[in-house]
């Protein structure tokens, strides 16, 4: 095997892309798109002195040294400790739900996770099926009819009581003071962006890489292997409207705003990065999500029913009968919601 063809030049591509060349294979990159990236894409605005992500915030984290020093060698990282406010009834706490939340909330001081479970109340359903299930054991119901519930289904377009349990994992609830959003080891943000990553990442005499690419047949192209990292036409994917404006800052990096209307949360970009224009009196880089209807905008999220993984399944069954010598990896191809490090994990078992 010496040719490989890589369909989608997002982060999980990039780092197949990069480990194969390093391994002495000829790669060639195809991306329908005009930039590499994919999700993770992003600019520099300069009169604001702060890169924009195009398609919401990404902080890389994760706990595995490994991939953190991979990462490090395309790109200087400034160290960022992430953290989320959530916007509830004018007021706004730091999420994951915490010991100083729920003292906020509760109007009492609270020192023990066992003084906090009595005033949460959560319920005791054995054997969670669904999201809702799976919220109310965890955060009773106060806190999920306040925080989790109406965010949730604005952003997936569906029922809580639809979504799959899986879902919930990225939902937590702290019996401790942290008020950070991740509890990874390693954390940061590209100082130059992700696309410069991505691109560093590219840059080999092995990879070629191919923009705007109109390629239907993958066997128009001679290749031993093809690693495919794109979506699949038959299946749901979540969609998100972004909405960037310019105004005075806030203090906050992210907010979550469950009980508006029709977005789910904002981004400011300058306190994100650290912006050395940083200034409440000052205007800043805001980036608004509104959930749109499935696969309107963008693929960026699978679905994750039982019904779209049987889906998935044929799809990648009638793709390989077409193309046999296929490995899928990714968030779009896999149909697996996977944060950034994860897809460089999937690839390390995969390639």
């Amino acid at each position: 095997m010496n040719n490989v063809l890589i369909v989608g030049a997002g982060i999980a591509g990039a780092t197949a892309a990069r480990f194969l060349a390093e391994d002495g294979y000829s790669v060639i990159v195809l991306e329908k798109n005009s930039y590499v990236g994919g999700a993770c894409h992003d600019h520099l605005d300069e009169k604001h002195k702060c890169y924009v992500h195009d398609f919401g915030p990404h902080i890389f984290h994760t706990k595995d040294s490994a991939i953190w020093d991979f990462v490090n060698k395309f790109a200087e990282f400034k160290q960022y400790r992430h953290k989320v406010f959530t916007k509830v009834d004018n007021k706004f706490y730091s999420f994951p739900i915490n010991l100083n939340v729920l003292s906020d909330l509760f109007n009492t001081k609270i020192y023990s996770k066992e003084h906090a479970l009595a005033l949460i109340n959560p319920t005791h359903f054995e054997k969670p099926t669904n999201f809702e299930e799976a919220a109310l054991n965890a955060v009773g119901e106060v806190i999920y009819e306040k925080f989790v519930k109406n965010y949730t289904e604005k952003q997936w377009k569906i029922s809580c009581k639809e979504l799959p349990v899986e879902v919930f994992k990225r939902v937590n609830i702290r019996f401790n003071y942290d008020d950070g959003y991740f509890e990874n080891q390693y954390q940061g943000i590209p100082k130059y962006g992700y696309t410069n990553m991505i691109k560093n990442m590219l840059t080999h005499e092995n990879i070629k890489v191919y923009l705007n690419s109109t390629v239907t047949d993958f066997n128009d192209i001679p290749h031993d292997l093809l690693v495919y990292t794109g979506g699949f036409d038959k299946l749901p994917y979540r969609s998100t409207k972004f909405e960037f404006r310019i105004d005075k800052a806030d203090e906050y990096a992210v907010v979550n705003t469950p009980q508006h209307s029709t977005q789910t949360r904002y981004t400011n970009f300058n306190v994100l990065h650290s912006s050395e224009d940083y200034s409440t009196e000052k205007e800043n880089v805001y980036c608004y999500e509104i959930p749109a209807e499935i696969n309107q905008y963008n693929k960026l999220y699978p679905i994750t029913t039982k019904e779209n993984l049987e889906i998935c399944e044929s799809e990648k069954e009638k793709f390989l009968s077409k193309y046999p010598k296929t490995i899928f990896l990714g968030r779009l191809a896999t149909y697996k919601y996977f944060d950034m490090d994860k897809v460089i994990e999937q690839v390390l078992n995969r390639i």
